[in-house]
This record gives C-alpha cells, sequence and structure tokens, in this order.
C-alpha cells in the first residue's frame, strides 16, 4: 500500500474501528481548565499474514506532513504520532496489495478493474454528511464466482449487511446519550462519511474468499462528483505454487505436531490437551 492516510484509513475502518479512528478515545474528558487527551487509532492491515523469513525484508515508511498534522487548538508539546507493527499467527498465501483509484470529476460512468485474486472492495467517498444528494446511481460487480448489482438503496443494503460483530455507536452533545435525546444522535454506518460503501468483504463463514476476473460499473450522479472526493479501493493478492505448497506443508507440519499433546482419551484429562 501507498497512499495517505485519509483513504488508507477508511477503508480499513469502515467495517470496524471508524469511531475510534475519527472521533478518538478520550483519557481524560474535556472540562473547564482541563487538557483534553484523546488517542485516534487505526488499524492498517495488509491483508494476510506475512512470513518474514529467510532474508525476507519488510519496510514500512510513514511519512508524517511538516505542518498541519495537528489543529492550531492542540497544545504542540503533548501531541505525537506512534506507529508500531503488528504480529500475526497465521499462514502467507501469497503477497497481498491495497490499491486506490480516484472516481474523475463529473463522471456519469467508470469502469474499474481490480483483477484476480480481489478479497474485498470499497467505494469511499468524503464530501457528503447525508443522503440528500446521492452520488451512486448503480453499480454492479461482475467476477468468475460472485456477480452483484444494485441501485442506490440496494448498495446501502448490501454494505449494512456486512456488519458483523460492530457495536452501534451513537453519540450526541450530552454524556451518556438517552434515546430520547434529539442532539445528532448518529449510529454505526451513517457516521463520519455515510456514503462510503463496502461492496465485497471476503470473509464468509467457509473463511476468506477471493474473486477473479473482477470487474467495477458504476453510473454516477455526475454533478454529485466532486473533484478526489471518490474512490474505489480493493484488496488482492498474488500468489505462486511455491507458496502455497509451502503454507499448507507448514499447516500440516503444525497440525501433526499439535496431535502430539492431545491426550489419547478424555478420562482423568478433563483440563488438558488444549490444541
Amino acid at each position: 500500500m501507498n497512499d495517505n492516510l485519509q483513504i488508507l484509513g477508511l477503508f480499513n475502518t469502515v467495517m470496524k474501528g471508524e469511531y475510534e479512528f475519527y472521533n478518538g478515545m478520550d483519557y481524560i474528558f474535556p472540562a473547564v481548565g482541563t487538557k483534553n487527551i484523546r488517542q485516534h487509532m487505526v488499524f492498517l492491515y495488509f491483508g494476510m499474514p506475512l512470513r518474514i523469513n529467510l532474508g525476507d525484508v519488510l519496510i514500512t515508511e510513514v511519512t508524517i506532513p511538516t505542518s498541519g498534522t495537528f489543529s492550531s487548538d492542540c497544545d504542540l508539546s503533548l501531541c505525537n504520532i506512534e506507529f508500531t507493527a503488528n504480529p500475526s499467527i497465521g499462514y502467507e498465501r501469497g503477497i497481498p496489495s491495497t490499491v486506490s483509484e480516484v472516481v474523475q470529476e463529473n463522471s456519469t460512468k467508470q469502469t474499474f478493474n481490480p483483477g484476480n485474486l480481489v478479497t474485498d472492495l470499497c467505494l469511499l467517498n468524503f464530501d457528503k454528511n447525508d443522503f440528500t444528494t446521492q452520488v451512486v446511481q448503480t453499480l454492479n460487480v461482475s467476477s468468475d464466482r460472485w456477480n452483484w448489482n444494485g441501485n442506490f438503496n440496494q448498495v446501502y443494503l448490501n454494505h449494512t449487511l456486512q456488519y458483523g460483530f460492530v457495536p452501534n455507536y451513537r453519540y450526541g452533545s450530552v454524556l451518556p446519550i438517552a434515546a430520547s435525546d434529539p442532539t445528532g444522535r448518529v449510529f454505526r454506518g451513517n457516521d463520519q462519511y455515510p456514503q462510503t460503501f463496502y461492496l465485497f468483504g471476503g470473509k464468509t463463514a467457509m473463511g476468506r474468499q477471493e474473486i477473479n476476473k473482477c470487474r467495477v460499473d458504476i453510473s454516477f450522479n455526475g454533478t454529485q462528483v466532486a473533484a478526489s472526493q471518490n474512490y474505489l479501493v480493493f484488496r488482492r493478492f498474488i500468489t505462486s505454487k511455491n507458496i502455497i505448497r509451502t503454507s499448507e506443508l507448514r499447516a500440516y507440519k503444525h497440525a501433526e505436531e499439535n496431535l502430539k499433546d492431545v491426550p489419547q482419551s478424555l478420562s482423568g484429562n478433563m483440563n488438558t490437551g488444549a490444541i
């Protein structure tokens, strides 16, 4: 991935963590004579575990602007940015990448070709605060094993159906927020950028799935398509027989090692034998 944090941040938090990214989590609440201390968090997911071994090198470069990173009403002596790598457990199935393609200003129709081994598709919008003026008119996704098309309402429904165990945040001007509070209650899926839609997330009951020969055709309300405010972002990977074979052999080896620790029977071993 090689993009700015606005695009990568929204893409990685649409389904989980958007509230923490944009609104932040308060360590010290704002009050008279007290500085509000807040942390904004985001996890940029590569797409799968990467095995760094046998001479492999993973380089992650984060470039911070020399000005404008923090707003003028912040105490700069207390502001900082932290970055850390994330250890993971799993098997490397390939080399993933995240790609963003901009929707041209005033475009009425645009075709995208994400290609093969696509695991995630998302349409980002940054300039709409509600659904009054709709950017998307119709959208069609075609591939070798999954096809979908719909109008704006159906795109929004498809987006909401992909939510898993994501809490429905709501917030207003006063905490705690009562159900009758009329001051700006906003629910998950309609908080920061309501016209951002997840089109395909490869997480299914069978595990992660990918699609090939992927093509996305979108019809837009051209007068609502502003410059550099709409993007199709997708995650895909490349792989080889050697990578897949190595992953399967490693999984088999670990399964055999785990099997050795399993007791022969359950008698007298009710608290042992975890795999």
